[in-house]
């Protein structure tokens, strides 16, 4: 009866630790996520069109905060926005490097950019 309950309190305790390292992993890249879309939208300088636009940047962030890649995975139909996206995410790098208990390589990530009327 004692190792039983024993047991059970050791895979409870493993359990909740892996539940709540995984709550601050999630925690962690969403605000990841959120510091790269404020830097990104800092940099944004879209042309004035009559009709809102947007286009979704697809990014794939190095743990170092460097970017391996960078491409426009949804176009808004309006070259000079598109561009306008990219220079935005070119500007914005080098974003913020990963802790060193992120064991992440790396971090992809989809970005929507979108004109404001």
């Amino acid at each position: 009866m004692k190792k039983t309950g024993l047991i059970f309190a050791i895979m409870s305790f493993i359990f909740l630790s892996a539940a709540s390292v995984n709550a601050d992993i999630v925690s962690y890249w969403s605000g990841y996520t959120q510091s790269v879309q404020t830097k990104v939208m800092s940099n944004f300088l879209p042309p004035k069109t009559k009709e809102p636009l947007a286009a979704t940047v697809s990014l794939n962030i190095n743990k170092d905060g460097s970017v391996e890649s960078q491409k426009i995975v949804e176009s808004s139909g309006n070259p000079a926005f598109d561009a306008a996206a990219m220079k935005a995410v070119e500007k914005s790098i080098p974003f913020e490097a990963f802790p060193s208990e992120i064991i992440d390589s790396h971090y992809n990530m989809l970005l929507k950019l979108e004109s404001v009327q």
